[in-house]
């Protein structure tokens, strides 16, 4: 079992197709003891991303309505959620400080 944390660029790649996506839904596939946490400032990222693809015309109204019917109910079924508060921030400066993030 593993745990992984998505930011809002990896969970988007598991509702919308984009370089990446395969790969996602690959690992998310890949373990049920697999555990994907995200922080709860997720949810308003992800949202903005499908309206700006909406509004540029990638999703018509329907479409994004079930991709975020569909997020709602992974974030209380699938998701571990992680609130943002001074606690977590603090923690992840510790981990910066001893290791450094890698773009995807």
């Amino acid at each position: 079992m593993a745990l992984y944390y998505l930011d809002t660029s990896a969970l988007v790649k598991l509702y919308v197709a984009e370089p990446g996506t395969e790969r996602m839904l690959e690992l998310a596939d890949s373990d049920d003891a697999n555990q994907f946490a995200v922080l709860s400032l997720s949810q308003a990222e992800l949202w903005s991303a499908v309206g700006r693809r909406q509004r540029e015309g990638a999703r018509d109204d329907e479409e994004a309505s079930d991709l975020l019917d569909r997020f709602s109910e992974d974030l209380e079924s699938f998701f571990l959620r992680q609130n943002v508060n001074d606690k977590v921030i603090d923690l992840a400066c510790a981990r910066l400080e001893r290791h450094t993030l890698r773009a995807a």
